[in-house]
């Protein structure tokens, strides 16, 4: 006879980065969550805080934010080294120029490149032969180095780690242990640095925010782990982003708004603001003193950022091409998500893969290594022609926000001789071809299994967009000399094209990232143009407005809708769901007015075809079927009613739950055949029929075990009739992970069942199909893989569990 330890399911947990040696894996312990699953805000708000458990947390926070300090410039020094190793060598003494920016802040005379190193010659042609194979070569063993490593030892750390993060920090259990852990922190670091130095463009600012994450996650582990619980994890998680963003930007202030205007928290803005505020300045502290270090005692800069030019520095008639560049930021981030979507397309990727294995005669699963090769040797042909293109993102974004002296036998720095020295008709084409080829390099870059993040380059591209804008504007003012246009400042009457560069940079990043407060207190940060603040808000308030009209969600949302746990059958609870994030709020205007005013009951899966548990059951579970039951699907729990006649709404069981009850009390001794009655608090009218239900269970069976369940009673009661706009308010702002509807007539018969997977998959749907075609919303239910447990599974049930969002058939 069978026997429970041969047919209880294994449970695996499907880590990318660890492989279990055994083929069954023990279920996790009690109080922990499991993978794919949303922690319980109620339970955790309610956990109990002391006076030691709040100085332990601010240990912790003190101490991650200095660690984060020097990370960030181990990243700096090594990232700036490699990029510019590329290129060739600072020959000047080391007191007269910054280890952060050889390349720009070498004297001019005392910078070689490779082929002047190699033939003492700086010719053209000399350039090109000598110098750009060693350019193009240390580019290939750079990415290709990253990309192995990323694709076989840490897949978790590609990209920048903001959207996962912004999960993890609204509830939700996306590998923890792997994706925060000293292991991932490692290859971040490294491949980060490798990926930035080959010349990608990809930034590492956003990639801060995901190794700052990661810092915070051990120290907690460290001090905090026995003590603290998950909710507080999530709590000094936000503050970890807010401290990666101000040691990526300088900016400490428009980390914690970045961290209140872009991350949903189930805690108060003040709480998050408060911690953010302290870890961003401690970090901030650490940083620049060990930053004082690394420029020589000879070498002088100036704030380069710094673009006023009076108190009152710019013109009123500039709002005209403030204006503009504010348009051009809200269409730049509608179609630079696009374009990462269409490359990054898992179909598309695969038949590239295919095609590039055929051509160069390799394993197809060699393909991906053969795309990042092609991709590494366009970088090198498309950034070795300007020299601007061969700087790190972020000295090209000092030189952009830098106006040209007057005096050109002052340029004394590359910086200066690479934007300043040839015409301005020359300078008009090196921005337009640096604006082409950097947004479609970016664009592919970011889709590719990576680390990196778009954050600088939308900044540059933006940067680029504004000089060319403010040359052409400059330009203009001269040739028209209008009295109208004589309106002049403290100390100018001239058009700045580096002021335009600011305001493009902030309208650029607010348009592929949706925000705007932050963007704007980041600039500032960034530059100090104080007299600048105004056009920045009118170019964010432009932006904003026209990429609301055209896209409904940012480039790190459409990432999450598109591609986030919808792909491959890896077993865990709630996999291939989504990711349950009801962001409902946070939608534009418009979005919601095409929301149609309809009940739940029009979207909710009826009772007939929810998968759910029975005090009563028409046929008695059996060890056998009872496992097999749980097995089939891959929910977190299950409603429990008394019986299909009378459907009383007992709550919801976790699936955890029901396992270790049922080991507690049976064990795996006993066969399979052995029968199953489960317990929970009844009311009065039915307390009766189940005694004599279980009476006749012994009667019959001669193995009945009875197990217990604590059933979780419904904080709030949600009836049939509600409607759905409020439901998903209810879901979104009190962090409920599920609702069991009852009927409206009777509150305690179960109607249906709806949980944040499902609400969320019909927010990223937009609705759009609900206002046309009402009649068929049934179909639907199948698509969650909600059903009776009798019913036939469909043949095609594998495609529809890997379907991106709800389609509602017309």
């Amino acid at each position: 006879m069978d026997k429970v330890d041969d047919i209880i399911p294994t449970i695996r947990y499907h880590d990318p980065l660890y492989t279990p040696r055994t083929g069954r894996e023990k279920w996790p312990l009690q109080g922990h969550y499991e993978n794919n699953t949303y922690i319980d805000w109620m339970k955790e708000s309610n956990r109990e805080s002391g006076s030691q458990l709040s100085s332990k947390k601010w240990l912790t926070l003190i101490g991650f934010s200095l660690l984060v300090g020097y990370a960030t410039v181990i990243i700096d020094l090594f990232s700036v080294f490699l990029n510019d190793l590329r290129k060739g060598l600072c020959f000047s003494s080391l007191d007269t120029w910054s280890l952060l920016n050889p390349y720009s802040t070498c004297p001019a005379d005392h910078w070689y490149d490779w082929s002047q190193i190699i033939s003492g010659s700086g010719n053209i042609v000399v350039s090109g032969i000598l110098g750009f194979p060693i350019y193009l070569s240390l580019v290939l063993v750079f990415s290709m180095t990253a990309g192995y490593l990323t694709m076989n030892r840490a897949p978790m750390i590609k990209q920048s780690g903001i959207p996962e993060l912004k999960l993890i920090i609204s509830g939700f259990n996306y590998y923890l242990k792997s994706y925060l852990g000293a292991r991932t922190l490692l290859y971040k670091i490294i491949c980060l640095s490798l990926v930035v130095g080959s010349g990608f463009w990809l930034g590492i600012e956003g990639p801060l925010v995901h190794i700052s994450c990661c810092i915070l996650s051990i120290c907690f582990d460290a001090i905090l782990r026995d003590h603290a619980s998950e909710g507080m994890r999530r709590e000094l998680l936000s503050a970890a982003t807010a401290t990666g963003i101000a040691v990526a930007f300088n900016s400490p202030i428009g980390g914690v708004l970045f961290v209140v205007e872009l991350l949903p928290s189930y805690f108060m803005p003040t709480k998050i603001m408060w911690n953010s505020f302290v870890s961003a300045t401690v970090a901030l502290v650490a940083l620049n003193g060990v930053r004082s270090f690394t420029d020589g005692e000879n070498f002088q800069e100036e704030d380069l950022f710094e673009v006023s030019f009076g108190n009152f520095s710019w013109l009123f008639l500039e709002i005209i091409p403030f204006l503009l560049l504010g348009v051009l930021g809200g269409i730049f981030g509608h179609l630079y998500t696009k374009m990462y979507l269409k490359f990054s397309d898992p179909h598309l990727k695969q038949r590239l893969w295919k095609r590039l294995a055929v051509l160069c005669r390799i394993q197809e699963k060699n393909g991906r290594y053969a795309e990042l090769f092609l991709v590494a040797i366009a970088t090198a042909l498309l950034t070795f022609t300007v020299p601007l293109t061969k700087m790190p993102l972020g000295a090209f974004l000092k030189i952009l926000f830098k106006d040209c002296p007057k005096d050109d036998s002052s340029l004394e720095s590359n910086s200066e001789n690479f934007m300043c020295q040839p015409s301005t008709v020359i300078t008009l084409f090196k921005l337009i071809y640096i604006l082409l080829q950097g947004f479609c390099l970016s664009a592919y870059a970011y889709g590719l299994s990576l680390p990196g993040g778009i954050l600088m380059p939308s900044l540059v591209l933006g940067g680029t967009v504004g000089r060319f804008v403010g040359i052409i504007s400059q330009a203009i003012q001269k040739a028209v000399e209008g009295d109208y246009l004589a309106t002049c400042t403290a100390k100018s009457c001239l058009v700045s094209p580096s002021s335009h560069a600011v305001v493009g940079a902030a309208a650029f990043m607010s348009g592929i990232t949706k925000l705007t407060l932050c963007v704007v207190v980041i600039i500032f940060e960034l530059t100090g143009a104080i007299s600048y603040v105004l056009p920045i808000m009118i170019a964010v308030l432009t932006s904003k407005f026209v990429n609301d009209q055209l896209s409904v969600e940012n480039v790190y949302d459409a990432w999450l809708s598109t591609e986030f746990n919808h792909i491959g059958e890896t077993g865990e609870v709630n996999s291939n769901k989504g990711h349950g994030l009801c962001s409902f709020a946070n939608l534009s205007a418009t979005f919601k007015a095409r929301l149609p005013d309809v009940t739940v009951k029009t979207i909710m899966v009826p009772l007939p075809k929810t998968r759910k548990l029975y005090i009563c059951p028409n046929e008695p579970y059996t060890l056998s079927s009872l496992y097999a039951f749980l097995s089939e699907d891959a929910h977190e729990g299950y409603p429990v009613i008394y019986s299909d006649d009378k459907p009383l709404s007992l709550g919801y069981v976790t699936k955890k739950h029901v396992y270790l009850e049922i080991a507690s009390v049976i064990g795996n001794t006993q066969p399979t055949s052995a029968v199953v009655s489960f317990q929970a608090s009844l009311p009065p009218e039915v307390r009766a029929e189940q005694e004599e239900y279980e009476q006749n269970l012994s009667h019959r069976y001669a193995n009945v075990h009875l197990v217990t369940l604590e059933v979780e009673k419904p904080i709030i009661i949600v009836k049939d009739n509600t409607p759905l706009k409020q439901v998903i308010e209810i879901v979104e702002r009190l962090h409920i992970n599920h609702l069991v509807l009852t009927e409206h007539k009777d509150n305690n018969r179960m109607c249906g069942f709806i949980d944040r997977f499902i609400l969320s998959r019909l927010v990223t749907s937009r609705f759009s199909e609900l206002q046309h075609e009402m009649s068929i919303v049934e179909s639907v239910a199948s698509e969650f893989e909600i059903g009776d447990g009798d019913e036939t599974v469909d043949e095609d049930a594998n495609f529809r569990r890997q379907r991106e969002s709800i389609e509602l058939l017309t």
